[in-house]
């Protein structure tokens, strides 16, 4: 097992989050510059909405107006634009907290005093156990710091295996209706990873939480993110093989598993195989037509969001599929989200090299030299 820096950090870019995308390193520059009048800023932004919802959610905790986390609570299950979770964005406004915010440390103990109290007031609800959890996870990651553990300070590694610990016991601890939230089973694969424990255990974790809800998203995204050779994967297939399996559970219906499919594929090639371009299908073991299913499934799946028709678009330029990118653009109807695409010369780079690549690309995306 190699004990690279796992954190919860490694899935910010993976929770569904809109991140701009870069031109694929196999596409050389454009030798034309071309404007695009056809396209528009999309109103609404997928980034721009779920970041908004962190303050009150922090607020609600460490201002002890817990009567503002209501709303939240009662819709726990419902998705973003982009078909986020919100369960997953309520939890991460804890869980990656001291990436945030330079005063962490300051901080950690005021919220974890206001986690005790909200609980004394709404002892029925998993969230305060869960959230409490979360933070305990982010103030261990933040003691242990980044990089591989022969680096980290006794001190460091020290906090880091204590607030695991107490993470860990307090799910271990909590009564049974907490454990009917997918999330609780999230943490412990976390915790399970940071504590490295054997992989059998943190795929029985998965098992748990996929019975709960199959469609959670963050229970894939951590198990393929723990399978990458830096941590305990042993080659570079490992996870896709792995995810294949998980797929295959009953309670994952035909277009769900496209879905999920399509989304975590994505997720490893932003956060792991960015640099490979158009050889990371193969170096993944993708496939490539399952891939675009996922993503033109999702798509259809989640038509509001801002960010995910040019995902879609982008992706498929990757993967040499020109029909694939008709359908995008059919799909974003000539929307881009500028939270994403900033500045928006980054993707009229990305359009000029597709339109000289596939002329009749040109046509549908409306370039004007």
């Amino acid at each position: 097992m190699k004990f690279f820096s796992f954190s919860s950090a490694c899935l910010i870019p993976l929770l569904l989050c809109s991140c701009g995308e870069s031109p694929s390193s196999s596409n050389a520059p454009s030798l034309k510059t071309g404007s695009y009048p056809d396209w528009s800023l999309s109103e609404k932004s997928d980034d721009e909405k779920w970041r908004k919802d962190l303050s009150p959610i922090l607020h609600g905790i460490v201002r002890r107006q817990f009567e503002n986390l209501d709303p939240f609570l009662e819709k726990l299950d419902e998705r973003c634009r982009s078909g986020r979770a919100l369960r997953s964005v309520f939890y991460d406004a804890f869980e990656n907290y001291h990436f945030r915010a330079n005063d962490a440390a300051r901080y950690h103990p005021e919220y974890e005093k206001g986690f005790l109290e909200w609980a004394k007031l709404k002892p029925e609800s998993p969230a305060q156990t869960i959230g409490l959890a979360a933070l305990y996870l982010d103030r261990g990651w933040m003691s242990r710091g980044t990089g591989w553990a022969k680096d980290v300070t006794k001190e460091g590694m020290k906090g880091f295996q204590e607030n695991l610990e107490k993470s860990h016991r307090l799910l271990r601890e909590a009564p049974d209706f907490v454990k009917m939230d997918p999330h609780y089973y999230k943490l412990l694969i976390s915790i399970g990873i940071g504590k490295g424990l054997p992989l059998e255990e943190v795929n029985g974790y998965f098992e748990a939480g996929q019975k709960i809800d199959p469609l959670y998203l963050q229970l894939y995204f951590t198990v393929t993110e723990c399978l990458q050779p830096y941590w305990y994967g042993e080659n570079s297939t490992q996870w896709h093989d792995w995810l294949d399996n998980a797929l295959k559970y009953e309670g994952v219906g035909e277009e769900d598993r496209e879905v999920i499919y399509g989304s975590v594929v994505r997720s490893k090639i932003r956060h792991d195989y960015k640099d490979y371009g158009s050889n990371a299908f193969e170096v993944m073991g993708v496939d490539k037509q399952r891939f675009m299913r996922g993503l033109s499934a999702y798509v259809r799946r989640y038509p509001e969001s801002s960010s995910w028709p040019l995902h879609y678009f982008y992706h498929a330029n990757m993967a040499y599929d020109v029909e694939a990118m008709k359908d995008a653009i059919e799909l974003s109807g000539r929307l881009y989200d500028p939270f994403v695409w900033k500045p928006a010369s980054s993707l009229w780079a990305v359009f000029d090299q597709v339109s000289d690549k596939y002329p009749e690309m040109a046509e549908v995306l409306g370039r004007e030299l």
